[in-house]
Order: structure tokens, then sequence, then C-alpha cells
């Protein structure tokens, strides 16, 4: 998956779960922006920002292949 497939998988589900960017980041002790960066696939989005985020919207990361 890219970084962009990555950002919109997030994305939907932060929206699946009927939460804001801000929502999603004050639950993950990260910035708005952060969660912006992430969804847009930008790259700098470390590991831990995509595990803190992956956790508390329960994804399953093992369905991300590397391209």
């Amino acid at each position: 998956m890219t970084e962009k497939e990555i950002g919109n998988y997030v994305r939907y589900y932060r929206r699946l779960g009927q939460m804001s960017q801000s929502d999603l980041a004050k639950s993950a002790d990260l910035s708005r922006t952060s969660i912006q960066r992430l969804e847009a696939g930008l790259d700098g989005t470390s590991l831990g920002v995509l595990l803190k985020v992956g956790n508390i919207l329960n994804l399953d990361f093992s369905l991300i292949q590397k391209s």
C-alpha cells in the first residue's frame, strides 16, 4: 500500500467511527496536523503515529502489504 492508500484507509475508518480529525488527535495525544498529514499520505508520518491511530480505530495493519 502507498502512503496515500494508508491515509485513505485511516480516513475511511475514522469517518465510519464518526470521529473528527480533532477527536482522533485528542484520543491519540497527537496534533490535528499529524492526523491531516497521515490522511493526506504525506511523507514523514512516523510508525508511532500510525500505530497509535490504528490502535484507537482498531485497524488491522496486517492487511497492508509493502508495494
